[in-house]
């Protein structure tokens, strides 16, 4: 399956075009459980989650259906259960996962019971500087100078495989490099870098190929002579 480039239109596009449906919802609460700025939001049927990674390094939750801010009990600083910086988050369910990358942790946090709760963190056996849920444990971007930039963790943390070698194509972080896609009553969760125009499909715990990016009856193609290795 290939994405669709359109022609290059001069004119006016509506955004209905674009998308199938459109909500504004606006959000309330204390001023302090209000992102400074929106560098990644995500959903479920109850919780709608916003990343603020440049200025404040925080998370932020509110209730889906009213814009209602909910407070997630993060702890910032160095201590044993305390999260140095926030690097990124995936929102399954009714569990937030935040990525300290400093630490080499992931941090859930529960909301099953209506309100946030710290579980138990699982430390990384490698650093990784945006991630996703799969149904396996995790998939991360590596950092710290790994030999690959993808890798498949289990749900303790520890490392299952390698792919991608490390290459220029990682050498600025993409913001938001893992998608979600509903399929049916599958959730799919997709892999794209932004430098490649491959669309991997990462969920099943290995690289599997989706879709490329096609632009005028032909398949967009790979850069070439990306062999630079990133020395961290």
């Amino acid at each position: 399956m290939d994405l669709i480039i359109p022609p290059e239109n001069l004119g006016k596009t509506a955004v209905s075009s674009l998308v199938d449906k459109i909500q504004i919802s606006p959000l309330s609460g204390d001023p302090n459980l209000l992102p400074l700025e929106a560098d990644r939001v995500d959903f479920s049927k109850k919780l709608m989650v916003i990343g603020d990674f440049t200025f404040s390094q925080n998370v932020y939750a509110f209730e889906n259906t009213t814009g209602k801010a909910i407070n997630i009990p993060v702890k910032k600083g160095d201590g044993p259960n305390e999260i140095h910086a926030i690097n990124d988050f995936w929102l399954d369910s009714t569990i937030l996962y935040v990525l300290d990358g400093v630490k080499r942790n992931i941090v859930p946090f529960d909301y099953s019971t209506g309100s946030f709760k710290q579980l138990e963190k699982i430390k990384l056996e490698l650093p990784l500087r945006r991630f996703a849920k799969t149904n396996s444990g995790f998939v991360g971007l590596t950092g710290g100078g790994q030999d690959s930039a993808l890798v498949f963790l289990d749900q303790y943390g520890n490392l299952i495989s390698s792919h991608l070698p490390n290459s220029i194509e990682f050498l600025l972080v993409p913001t938001n490099p893992f998608h979600k896609m509903m399929k049916g009553n599958e959730t799919l969760v997709l892999f794209h870098s932004s430098f490649n125009p491959e669309i991997i499909r990462v969920d099943n715990g290995k690289p599997e190929l989706y879709s490329t990016i096609s632009y005028e009856g032909e398949k967009v193609k790979k850069p070439q002579n990306i062999n630079f290795k990133k020395n961290q």
